[in-house]
Order: C-alpha cells, then structure tokens, then sequence
C-alpha cells in the first residue's frame, strides 16, 4: 500500500493530541485515543497562538530553524521531527550523495526511491546529520517513515540496516513513532526490541483511495485487510505501543463510523479529505 504520508519535501505534518507533558513516553503510555490533524506548507510565521502544554507538533525540522522551533515550544507544543529513512527523494539537498544507493522507484511517486538501508554510509548519515541536525534544533521526538523498504526488499540485511538505524536514534533519547511498515514492525517486537520505538500510525485501515486523480476518490477498505490490521494493532498494543490511523473520506457518516471504531479500540485518528501530496 503506497503511504501517502511520506511526501513531505515541502510541507510539514502538523499532529493535535491532547497529551500529558509530564509522560517521557506519553504517545506510547496514554489509553485515551486522541484525533491530530495534518497541516500542508506549514510555515512559523508571527505570533504562534499558544496551546494545552503538551500538544504534539510533527514537522519536517530539515525545513525549520531553531528558532523557529523554540518559539513552537514556548506556545506549548511538544514537536516531533519527520525523518525519512527508508527512501530518498530527488530533491533533498543529499540525494546526490545516496542515488548509487538508490533499490527502486517508489510506487506512484517517479522523483522518490527506495534506498539501501544496509549501508554504513546511509545508516551514519541518518544518524549523525539528519537526525543530529534536528536534535541540536531542539525536536522531542522522531515521526519516522518508510521502514516499509523491508516489505518491499525483504532481506535479512535490510531488516537488520533499519533495526541499527532506530538503534542509532534512540542513542538520543527521543519519542519514535512509526508511520507504517506492519511487515517491520512485527518482527521487531518478537525479537524484543520493541523498546526502540513507542508507537505505530497506519493508513488506510477502514477507508481506501480508490482514484489519485485530483484531490483524490474514496471508498470502504477491503475486509480481510481491515482484519488483518486489526489483528496486527492487538499484538502491537499488547507490546505497549499507540496505535493511530489516517483515514480518508469526505463521507460525514463514514467519519461518524471511524470515531466510533477508534474510540472503541483506544486508537489515535485523524480523518482527511484530500490525498497527502
């Protein structure tokens, strides 16, 4: 399934929770399902309206100062960082330097590739500019995407590159969250390394895009993979993990269904109308 979530070379992922700030681990501790929402071009500009303490931020923190992201926690926000490790797109400033590194075209999306995570020279590069940079900028946490690259180059060594570089990461340690990669995910919590992240979001678990032309077409997802992520989120939450959906659909009683579906499962949500591009 393509994730639309992880085209963000030029805007940001802006995610509402109504969290506790005292919890070190709170997106991976609360039992309370919460919505957030997502926010394209996003921009600190001016004054920044001020929040409940504890209002989680997800931005991409390559296109921030740090100014701009202490004036972000100031107002109240908990701000977490996009970080991309399993694909590299054709116009970040580094692609360059990892194009021979490059497996194949990510689906739908021509300027973006998957990319040889079993390699030193990426898995240093993630470590030790891209998530240092955002660290020394004052983030509180990872939203990382793309551990699907093991789903689709399933080898030991692209496993065992992506479990060094959340290794890598939690050596700063931040919040990791994980946008997709199930097929990654489960592996990890049975070989007991669940502790490297606190959380997982899925999309499309109750809705499908069935058309990327425009702002996109929806409909009801397919059962049996409605199911099959259902019986994945119970081993999940039995690791003590959070659990968050984006669903898309402009449909007023398919969202009445979804905040029903989530707050009865204890899942985090956010429901959107337009595909992510």
């Amino acid at each position: 399934m393509k994730k639309l979530i992880g085209r963000f070379a030029a805007f940001a992922l802006t995610v509402i929770i109504a969290m506790s700030a005292t919890s070190s681990v709170a997106f991976a501790k609360t039992k309370k399902n919460y919505t957030w929402n997502i926010s394209l071009n996003h921009e600190v500009k001016g004054k920044i309206k001020r929040v409940k303490p504890g209002t989680l931020l997800v931005i991409d923190a390559q296109n921030y100062k740090k100014k701009d992201i202490t004036k972000l926690k100031k107002a109240g926000y908990k701000v977490y960082s996009y970080l991309n490790i399993g694909s590299v797109e054709d116009n970040r400033s580094y692609y360059g330097r990892f194009k021979s590194l490059r497996l194949k075209t990510y689906e739908n999306w021509e300027d973006e590739y998957w990319v040889n995570v079993s390699r030193k020279k990426w898995q240093n590069f993630v470590q030790n500019t891209l998530a240092k940079s955002m660290v020394n900028k004052g983030v509180d946490g990872f939203w990382v995407d793309n551990t699907d690259v093991y789903e689709y180059n399933k080898r030991r060594s692209i496993y065992k590159g992506l479990v060094k570089i959340l290794t890598n990461l939690h050596k700063y340690h931040k919040e990791v969250v994980l946008n997709g990669g199930d097929q990654f995910v489960t592996p990890l919590i049975k070989s007991g390394k669940k502790y490297l992240i606190n959380g997982v979001v899925q999309e499309d678990v109750n809705t499908r895009i069935s058309s990327y032309s425009g702002s996109g077409s929806f409909s009801s997802q397919r059962s049996d993979f409605r199911h099959y992520y259902e019986n994945y989120f119970k081993r999940v939450k039995k690791a003590g993990l959070s659990v968050g959906l984006l669903e898309y659909t402009r449909s007023g009683s398919r969202k009445a269904a979804i905040r029903k579906y989530c707050k009865k499962h204890g899942f985090n949500y956010c429901i959107k109308g337009n595909i992510i591009i």
